[in-house]
């Protein structure tokens, strides 16, 4: 009788471990469902964004800057908040999604919207002769030992200057066109690589040294 009832709770044991394991599976990918699900809706608002950002500046060639430009320097602070908040929904959402279809399909449409806002900001600085902003692109690599300590300061910089500290980060091991001719234009080898204001900066960077430069570009508090 001792024996029947230890193999039956052995086999209700089993059942039970079966079934949470299974339910902790299913809950897995519930909820990695669902992050795909706020990435995409994310990335819907930003991309209407940056279409309105984009239409903004085509409207510079009929209305004029005085006119069009003080639309597009509070366009810009929104958009900017957006995009950030983006990416790092992405980067918190890499490590469980990475390799994904739908991760991935969300992962090339942000690098794209990704590079043709960095190009709409390049493009208002030179439309309105508003100078008050840095632009940075910031390359990294998943073999890079020392880009998450990058990450970290690009993050803490981006905390203490908002939207006059315009961070792009680009995944260099990611196979996306407009990513590939960017590094080639800009012959990138090394990992992080942060290009601001043109100016190449390779390997590691202090928080004061990337303050240091960015200061040269922009009027704040922080660089006093």
């Amino acid at each position: 009788m001792v024996k029947k009832l230890d193999k039956d709770i052995l086999v209700i044991a089993l059942i039970i471990s079966t079934a949470l394991f299974l339910s902790g599976v299913a809950l897995g990918w519930f909820l990695n469902e669902m992050k795909i699900s706020v990435l995409e809706q994310s990335l819907v608002d930003t991309k209407r964004d940056i279409e309105n950002f984009q239409l903004q500046i085509l409207l510079l060639d009929n209305l004029g800057k005085n006119i069009t430009c003080p639309f597009l320097e509070e366009q810009i602070k929104i958009l900017d908040e957006k995009a950030f908040e983006l990416g790092s929904k992405l980067e918190r959402a890499s490590k469980e999604s990475t390799g994904k279809e739908d991760y991935m399909k969300v992962k090339s449409e942000y690098s794209r919207l990704s590079v043709t806002y960095w190009s709409l900001a390049g493009k208002m600085k030179k439309l309105c002769g508003h100078e008050n902003f840095v632009s940075v692109l910031y390359f990294f690599s998943k073999d890079c030992t020392t880009c998450d300590d990058q990450s970290f300061v690009l993050t803490h910089l981006k905390g203490k200057l908002h939207e006059k500290f315009l961070v792009f980060a680009l995944d260099a091991d990611f196979n996306e066109p407009v990513i590939n001719i960017l590094k080639k234009y800009y012959n990138i080898e090394k990992y992080p690589t942060i290009i601001l204001e043109g100016n190449k900066l390779e390997g590691l960077q202090s928080k004061d040294d990337i303050l240091d430069t960015t200061c040269q570009y922009i009027e704040s508090e922080v660089c006093s």
